[in-house]
């Protein structure tokens, strides 16, 4: 960690043009990177492992109204999608961490990143809304199918595509980084691949 910190400090002292790189001190960039790992936990917590354990596996890309009538009946799962909230807050900070110690060329590759994950905060935003909505549709013996629909497109299909592409843009930027170590951007070229292929 403190490897990690001095290569930080040494990558946003350095003389940098653009003002928004220049209100990030070295511990604004450490505080960016506990915001990812924030990030990731609740992610994992409301997004992934929370909703698996109280409702079962994921739903998506059927039309079996029962099926989806099933999963969305779980009133829990309304209260994980607010901890999505707080994780969308957190990857903006860490995109503005990892923004901040692109220098040169990568510059340019960490905009393409920064405006990626600025477009998709509320994407997330909408889509944990539309999770919530969903319960209360289901529990309340509405019509479930347009709105999963509405959701399962948007997010499996829309915002899969705009994560790969902040991924990708931060790691091809990080490649020329000496804040992060190597295997932080290769992990990045993965992760992103994977989203873009899903």
């Amino acid at each position: 960690m403190r490897d990690l910190a001095a290569r930080a400090d040494a990558a946003v002292g350095a003389a940098d043009p653009l003002p928004l790189s220049n209100l990030w001190s070295p511990r604004a960039v450490r505080i960016s990177a506990i915001a990812g790992f924030v990030a990731v936990a609740l992610v994992l917590a409301c997004g992934i492992i929370g909703p698996q354990i109280v409702a079962g596996p994921r739903v998506s890309g059927t039309e079996n109204v029962a099926t989806i009538r099933a999963y969305y009946s779980h009133s829990a799962l309304a209260s994980l999608q607010a901890g999505i909230l707080p994780a969308a807050a957190a990857i903006l900070v860490l995109a503005g961490g990892l923004h901040a110690v692109a220098s040169g060329s990568a510059r340019q590759t960490a905009n393409l990143g920064l405006a990626f994950t600025a477009a998709i905060v509320p994407g997330y935003l909408l889509a944990a809304s539309l999770q919530a909505a969903l319960v209360t549709t289901a529990n309340s013996g509405g019509d479930v199918l347009p709105l999963f629909r509405l959701w399962d497109v948007f997010y499996n299909s829309a915002l899969y595509t705009l994560e790969a592409a902040y991924v990708l843009s931060f790691s091809i930027a990080l490649t020329q980084s000496k804040a992060f170590p190597r295997w932080f951007a290769i992990f990045g070229w993965i992760v992103g691949l994977l989203q873009a292929l899903n």
